[in-house]
């Protein structure tokens, strides 16, 4: 084989790693537009051509975290912030057996930390495991994105994307500025994709049974927070089982201030906000029972309190007294 030729294969073989590795969905992908100043969808085939121009930063490339069924071939942390939030994120990764690999980290800017798997894990599956993770650092989340954003995607939405590593990154504050993995002491694409060949990906099967764990804890929580009436009362008084039986007395006033727009007197539908929803219909509350799901992403919940918890993105206690507050409930 002519060094021309070995060359060639080299390359196809480092492109297909790469598109392998980042790319959940072939059919789509986002690109930097200068024009608008921002990344601008684009419903087309990815090529290796394509793929090649990013790595020579021609073009600059972001892809959608989620594929087509709602899964992800990798997590990860994004940090604008200059503080030590990401290092604490990547010292719980690797104190846990993990294998994190951390890019585009700058003065001022912590980057993004990475997480690959050997096999695609569902994206609910990862919010899970994320809020694990914030927790055992013990940071609060905002100043962190994570990627995957979304539970799940419609066939017609593409979810959120962040920018491919070893790209330029186009944004005028970045001064030009390339996304190399930190690890690799060299600072040439060729040099940090052969690196990137030999790095280890993470075990995916792992990451559906933390998430089966959390929801089995969540679950025994509040069972345990609505069982006996010893039970019931939880920090600050907070009585779930009534809250969540007055609330289904002002079901319809509920739903129109958490889901406005949608329609229903008995099954209430309604745009899911936690997901990229264009039509309703996958999306509904019982509006007598208190019951909920959506079935475009197989979440759901068994009253009202729970409802507000998702919608809000927060703990069953801090939505029973959302909802208590609303409704105007006293307890005692």
């Amino acid at each position: 084989m002519s060094v021309a030729k070995q060359n060639t294969y080299i390359l196809t073989k480092a492109i297909k790693l790469f598109t392998t590795r980042f790319f959940n969905r072939l059919d789509c992908y986002y690109i930097w537009d200068e024009y608008l100043g921002r990344y601008d969808a684009k419903r087309k085939p990815v090529t290796p051509a394509l793929v090649l121009a990013h790595l020579n930063h021609q073009i600059t490339l972001s892809v959608p975290t989620l594929n087509l069924n709602s899964y992800c071939l990798w997590c990860a942390w994004d940090s604008d912030d200059d503080n030590e939030d990401l290092n604490s994120i990547e010292k719980v990764l690797i104190d846990l057996g993990w294998h994190p690999l951390r890019e585009a980290k700058r003065k001022g800017r912590q980057g993004h930390t990475w997480l690959f798997f050997d096999i695609a894990v569902k994206a609910a599956d990862l919010r899970l495991f994320n809020k694990a993770i914030i927790k055992r650092a013990g940071i609060e989340n905002a100043g962190i994105e994570f990627f995957p954003k979304q539970d799940c995607i419609l066939p017609e939405g593409m979810g959120s994307g962040l920018r491919l590593p070893l790209g330029k990154n186009p944004k005028t504050t970045s001064n030009g500025a390339i996304g190399w993995f930190e690890s690799c002491p060299e600072r040439t694409t060729d040099g940090q994709l052969n690196w990137f060949a030999i790095q280890p990906v993470n075990p995916g099967n792992k990451i559906a049974d933390i998430a089966r764990m959390i929801r089995l804890e969540e679950a025994a929580q509040r069972t345990k927070l609505c069982g006996k009436k010893s039970n019931n009362v939880y920090r600050g008084k907070i009585d779930f089982k009534q809250i969540a039986q007055a609330a289904l007395q002002q079901a319809p006033l509920i739903v129109s201030r958490w889901l406005p727009g949608g329609k229903g007197s008995v099954h209430y539908t309604a745009l899911n906000p936690r997901r990229a929803d264009n039509h309703a219909g996958s999306f509904t509350i019982n509006l007598r029972r208190g019951c909920w799901k959506d079935f475009a992403c197989d979440v759901g919940g068994g009253d009202l309190i729970s409802l507000v918890a998702y919608l809000d993105d927060c703990s069953q206690l801090e939505a029973a007294k959302k909802l208590a507050s609303f409704i105007g409930l006293e307890n005692g």
